[in-house]
Protein backbone atom coordinates (compact mmCIF):
# COMPACT_ATOMS: atom_id res chain seq x y z
CA UNK A 1 0.00 0.00 0.00
CA UNK A 2 1.10 3.23 -0.86
CA UNK A 3 0.79 5.87 1.91
CA UNK A 4 -0.66 9.35 0.14
CA UNK A 5 0.50 12.17 2.91
CA UNK A 6 -0.67 15.55 2.92
CA UNK A 7 2.67 17.45 2.96
CA UNK A 8 1.39 20.96 4.04
CA UNK A 9 0.12 19.33 7.76
CA UNK A 10 3.98 18.04 8.00
CA UNK A 11 5.59 21.26 6.63
CA UNK A 12 3.88 23.42 9.13
CA UNK A 13 4.53 21.00 12.07
CA UNK A 14 7.86 20.75 11.53
CA UNK A 15 8.89 24.18 10.68
CA UNK A 16 6.67 25.33 13.67
CA UNK A 17 8.77 22.96 15.79
CA UNK A 18 12.40 24.03 14.03
CA UNK A 19 11.69 27.86 14.18
CA UNK A 20 14.69 28.48 15.68
CA UNK A 21 16.90 25.66 14.91
CA UNK A 22 19.16 25.31 11.84
CA UNK A 23 17.78 24.19 8.38
CA UNK A 24 19.85 21.30 8.79
CA UNK A 25 18.17 20.29 12.09
CA UNK A 26 14.18 20.96 10.57
CA UNK A 27 15.68 18.30 7.50
CA UNK A 28 16.81 15.69 9.61
CA UNK A 29 13.57 16.52 11.79
CA UNK A 30 11.22 15.92 9.19
CA UNK A 31 12.89 13.02 7.52
CA UNK A 32 12.90 11.28 11.44
CA UNK A 33 9.42 12.63 11.74
CA UNK A 34 8.23 10.57 8.38
CA UNK A 35 10.26 7.74 8.72
CA UNK A 36 8.23 7.08 12.75
CA UNK A 37 4.79 8.14 11.24
CA UNK A 38 5.19 5.83 8.26
CA UNK A 39 7.44 3.26 8.68
CA UNK A 40 6.90 2.66 12.07
CA UNK A 41 3.79 3.16 13.70
CA UNK A 42 1.42 3.04 10.07
CA UNK A 43 4.22 -0.28 8.43
CA UNK A 44 4.27 1.55 5.31
CA UNK A 45 7.14 0.48 3.02
CA UNK A 46 6.76 3.85 0.33
CA UNK A 47 4.40 7.00 0.00
CA UNK A 48 4.19 10.27 -1.68
CA UNK A 49 4.09 13.12 -0.01
CA UNK A 50 1.86 16.19 -1.71
CA UNK A 51 2.32 20.08 -0.88
CA UNK A 52 -0.71 22.56 -2.23
CA UNK A 53 -0.60 23.66 -5.68
CA UNK A 54 -1.53 22.94 -9.12
CA UNK A 55 -2.34 19.34 -10.09
CA UNK A 56 -3.29 19.02 -5.96
CA UNK A 57 -4.18 14.97 -5.56
CA UNK A 58 -7.00 15.91 -3.40
CA UNK A 59 -8.51 17.11 -6.66
CA UNK A 60 -7.84 13.95 -8.37
CA UNK A 61 -8.55 11.48 -5.39
CA UNK A 62 -11.83 13.04 -4.50
CA UNK A 63 -14.41 10.08 -6.11
CA UNK A 64 -17.76 11.24 -4.14
CA UNK A 65 -17.65 15.06 -4.66
CA UNK A 66 -15.33 17.68 -5.74
CA UNK A 67 -12.83 18.73 -2.39
CA UNK A 68 -13.70 21.29 -0.17
CA UNK A 69 -17.12 22.39 -2.56
CA UNK A 70 -19.32 22.12 0.54
CA UNK A 71 -17.28 24.18 2.61
CA UNK A 72 -16.88 27.16 -0.33
CA UNK A 73 -20.45 27.79 -0.91
CA UNK A 74 -21.37 28.22 3.07
CA UNK A 75 -21.98 31.38 4.49
CA UNK A 76 -19.32 31.49 7.44
CA UNK A 77 -20.58 34.48 9.05
CA UNK A 78 -21.23 34.26 12.89
CA UNK A 79 -22.77 38.22 13.09
CA UNK A 80 -26.23 36.11 14.31
CA UNK A 81 -24.53 33.35 16.30
CA UNK A 82 -26.68 33.16 19.74
CA UNK A 83 -29.38 35.71 18.60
Amino acid sequence: MIGLVDGDVVCYRIAFSCRDESEDVAITTLAGYLEEMLMVTLGLSSWELFLTGKGNFRHNIAKTSEYRVSGMNKNNSTSNVGH
